[in-house]
């Protein structure tokens, strides 16, 4: 387990930043063509909008959550990209229907055949 000045050195961690930023992009891409028919898309489907609106924004807002990921505790200071796009995975649903800011009156972009 991780001691709390690790937790807090990776929370400030510029290359952990990156991993969870590109995280959330993937995500967000993948989700955006995914099947209609896949469970709580129309969801998933909100939270990937918002990434595509604003996609350092959210991954800023995720950061602490990500870290507090058990499996991302555990591997700190070295985390592995699987684990953080496990918890950042894990989290779509926490985050899909907060509003980010700047963001809450913007068009969201539509999905090429997602809807």
């Amino acid at each position: 387990m991780a001691t709390l000045i690790e937790i807090a050195d990776s929370y400030d961690n510029p290359d952990v930043r990156k991993q969870i930023l590109g995280a959330v992009i993937e995500l967000a891409t993948r989700i955006r063509n995914e099947a209609a028919a896949t469970p709580k898309h129309a969801l998933r489907l909100k939270w990937a909008r918002k990434v595509m609106l604003s996609p350092r924004q959210m991954s800023e807002r995720m950061n602490g959550a990500t870290l507090s990921d058990s499996t991302v505790l555990a591997e700190i200071p070295t985390i592995s990209d699987s684990a953080v796009q496990g918890a950042v995975g894990s989290l779509v649903l926490k985050f899909a229907n907060q509003n980010l800011p700047e963001a809450a009156d913007a068009e969201l972009p539509e999905a090429a055949d997602a809807e």
